[in-house]
C-alpha cells in the first residue's frame, strides 16, 4: 500500500504502478436564455445553446464499478425530481387577476424545458452523467482488456 500517493492517486493505490482509470466526466455548460437584442442577445443565445465541456478525472479501477452505481443513483434521483416538477409546466393561473396570471406564467417558464428552465437544466444533467459513466465503463473495459493481455503474455493467463 502506498503510504503518500503521488499526486493524482488515492490511497491503497500502488505507488508508481499506474492503476489508474482515466475518464472524461461531462458538465453541461449552464446558462440562462437572454432574450436580448443586437450583440449581447445574440451572445447570450449561443451561451445558452453551448451544450457541455469535459474534465478529466482519475480513479482506482477497484472503486470504478462503485463510482459507476452512485453516478446511476443520481441520474435516478434528477429523474425522480425532473417528474415533481413537471405539473408545474401546466400551472393554471391561481386568480383571475393579471398577478396571478403573470406569476404562474413565470413558474411556467422557470420549470419548464426552455434554456434556462430546470427541466432543460435537469435533463442536461442526466445527459452528462450517462456520458460520464460511458467514459468511465469504456476505460474500464480498456484497463481489463489491457490487464488480460499482460497476463495472457506473461503466461500466467
Amino acid at each position: 500500500m502506498c503510504q503518500n500517493p503521488p499526486r493524482g492517486r488515492v490511497p491503497g493505490a500502488e505507488c508508481g504502478v499506474g492503476r489508474m482509470l482515466e475518464f472524461m466526466a461531462v458538465t453541461p455548460v449552464v446558462a440562462t436564455a437572454k432574450k436580448g437584442v443586437g450583440v449581447a442577445g445574440a451572445f447570450a443565445r449561443a451561451q445558452a445553446s453551448a451544450g457541455s465541456t469535459g474534465t478529466k478525472f482519475s480513479v482506482d479501477p477497484d472503486q470504478a464499478e462503485q463510482l459507476i452505481k452512485d453516478l446511476k443513483a443520481a441520474m435516478q434521483d434528477l429523474e425522480r425530481i425532473a417528474k415533481q416538477v413537471e405539473p408545474l409546466t401546466s400551472l393554471p393561473s391561481p386568480g383571475k387577476d393579471i398577478y396571478s396570471g403573470m406569476a404562474a406564467s413565470r413558474i411556467r417558464e422557470i420549470a419548464g424545458d426552455n434554456p434556462g428552465g430546470y427541466l432543460k437544466a435537469n435533463r442536461d444533467a442526466r445527459e452528462a452523467l450517462a456520458e460520464t459513466i460511458k467514459n468511465i465503463d469504456d476505460a474500464l473495459k480498456v484497463y481489463r482488456d489491457t490487464e488480460a493481455k499482460a497476463k495472457t503474455s506473461m503466461g500466467k493467463g
